[in-house]
């Protein structure tokens, strides 16, 4: 709408997440469950 383009860089478990809302995905490497303990 403004010209801008979204694309959110988060871990793979999250990647139906963000393409639900209809934004972009790229993934990061390394699993959250590991860095969230």
């Amino acid at each position: 709408e403004f010209g801008h383009h979204v694309r959110l860089a988060t871990h793979a478990n999250f990647r139906t997440f963000v393409k639900s809302a209809g934004i972009d995905f790229h993934p990061l490497g390394g699993d959250a469950r590991i860095l969230a303990r």
